[in-house]
C-alpha cells in the first residue's frame, strides 16, 4: 500500500464533506469531553469529601478510597465515553465503504445509536486494560500493543454489521493477527501526518478540526485496504 494513495483516497472521500467530517468529530469530542469533565469533577468531590472527613490520627493508606457512589459514577462515565469515542471509527469506516454521510448527531454517536453498546464497551474496556498493563513495563511496549490492537474498533463494526455476536477479546485478538507485520507500517503512516499535527498546534488547535476527520478517514481506509471484506463474509 502506498501512503499517498491511502491519503489521497481519504481526501477524495471527504471532498464536499469536510464540513460534515469536522462537525461529526467536534460533536463527538464535545460529548467525550463533557463526560470526562463530569468524571473528573465527581472524583475531585469524592476525594475532597474523604479528606475533610479524615482525621490525621485515623489516616491509613490502605483505607484511602472513594465512596461507592463516586466509583460507580467514574466507571459508568468511562463506559459511556469509551462507547462514544468508538463512534468516530464506525462512522468514518462507513464513509470509506459506502461513500455516504448521514445525520451529524447520529454519526457522532453511532456506537450508541447502532446497537453496538455491549461489544463496543467490552472491546474498548479490554483494550484499555491491556495497553495499560503493557505500559506498566515501559512506554514502548504499550505503544507497540496499542498499534497491535488498533484495528479492533473497525473489526467490531464489521462483525456487528454481519450480525455476529462479538466476544470481549475477539476483535482484539483478530486485530493482533491482522497487524502482525504491519505495526511499523501503520506507525509510518501516522508519522506522515506530523506536519499536520505541528500546523494544528501552531494554529492553537484550530487545525485539529480538519486533521481529525482527515486522519480518521485515512486510518479507516488503511484498515479496509488491509483486511478487505474478510470479516464481512459469512
Amino acid at each position: 500500500m502506498k501512503f499517498s494513495e491511502i491519503k489521497g483516497e481519504a481526501r477524495s472521500l471527504l471532498s464536499g464533506h469536510w464540513g460534515w467530517g469536522l462537525a461529526v468529530a467536534l460533536v463527538n469530542s464535545i460529548f467525550v469531553g463533557m463526560i470526562g469533565a463530569a468524571t473528573s469533577s465527581s472524583t475531585i468531590h469524592g476525594l475532597s469529601d474523604f479528606v475533610k472527613n479524615l482525621g490525621l490520627e485515623d489516616f491509613d493508606a490502605d483505607n484511602l478510597d472513594l465512596s461507592v457512589s463516586t466509583q460507580t459514577t467514574v466507571i459508568l462515565s468511562l463506559l459511556v465515553a469509551g462507547m462514544i469515542s468508538y463512534s468516530i471509527f464506525y462512522t468514518f469506516l462507513r464513509l470509506v465503504d459506502t461513500k455516504e454521510t448521514g445525520n451529524i448527531a447520529t454519526d457522532a454517536l453511532s456506537a450508541v445509536t447502532k446497537k453496538r453498546i455491549l461489544p463496543t464497551f467490552l472491546t474498548s474496556f479490554m483494550t484499555g486494560i491491556f495497553v495499560f498493563l503493557w505500559s506498566l513495563l515501559l512506554i514502548v511496549p504499550g505503544i507497540i500493543k496499542g498499534y497491535a490492537y488498533s484495528m479492533a474498533p473497525y473489526i467490531v463494526k464489521d462483525l456487528t454489521d454481519k450480525g455476529k455476536e462479538v466476544e470481549p477479546t475477539e476483535a482484539i485478538n483478530l486485530s493482533r493477527e491482522v497487524m502482525n507485520g504491519h505495526k511499523w507500517q501503520l506507525f509510518c503512516l501516522d508519522l506522515s501526518f506530523i506536519g499536520w499535527f505541528l500546523l494544528s498546534i501552531i494554529t492553537l488547535g484550530i487545525g485539529f478540526l480538519w486533521l481529525r476527520p482527515y486522519f480518521g478517514v485515512t486510518r479507516a481506509n488503511y484498515y479496509r485496504h488491509l483486511v478487505g471484506d474478510r470479516f464481512l463474509k459469512d
